[in-house]
């Protein structure tokens, strides 16, 4: 298929299905959030400023009347609130099946971050290293999980066989490392 043939109607039902996209308040992460809203996915709109949060919330459930979202503050450039998020998350669903890792910072002045790093690679890499591997205990629960981050890599991840190799042994380490902080 060429990419100008695809479409949201490309997409399958999405029904019983639990998504997070984070960064979903505007752009491309709104745009993710309503289309797979309009498919029946249950979603979980991550977002560090909640008014805006709710503000694309109430715009998708004008849209269709049948969506199912969830507005969830998550800052991942300050690693508590990524950690409360997904204290949130494990306690309210059984499973995830979508990880969609969109938001970001592109070329902010120089700052750091909460936890001292540097903004831009705090927020766009750590911040969601650290959201991955606090919720793939609910991505376990699944025989796949699929995970998107900031839209530039889709895969489906099997954890068995992923942990089975040498980077999943290193990214299994590195994310235990994060659980238990």
């Amino acid at each position: 298929m060429r990419n100008n043939e695809w479409n949201p109607e490309n997409i399958s039902d999405q029904s019983g299905t639990v998504v997070v996209v984070t960064g979903s308040s505007s752009g491309i992460g709104y745009e993710t959030a309503r289309v797979l809203a309009n498919k029946h996915a249950e979603v979980i709109i991550a977002v560090r400023n909640l008014e805006k949060g709710h503000a694309a919330a109430q715009k998708i459930a004008s849209q269709y009347q049948k969506a199912n979202v969830k507005v969830m503050r998550l800052d991942l450039a300050d690693l508590s609130s990524v950690k409360h998020f997904a204290e949130e998350c494990l306690s309210t669903y059984s499973r995830l099946d979508r990880l969609i890792n969109n938001a970001g910072v592109m070329l902010p002045p120089y700052s750091k971050t909460v936890d001292g790093f540097e903004l831009q690679f705090g927020t766009n890499h750590l911040g969601h290293f650290a959201l991955t591997a606090r919720l793939m205990s609910l991505a376990e629960r699944d025989e796949k999980f699929t995970r998107c981050q900031r839209c530039e890599w889709r895969g489906e991840v099997r954890p068995a066989e992923f942990r089975r190799s040498r980077l999943g042994e290193a990214a299994i380490q590195g994310m235990e490392r994060v659980r238990r902080q």
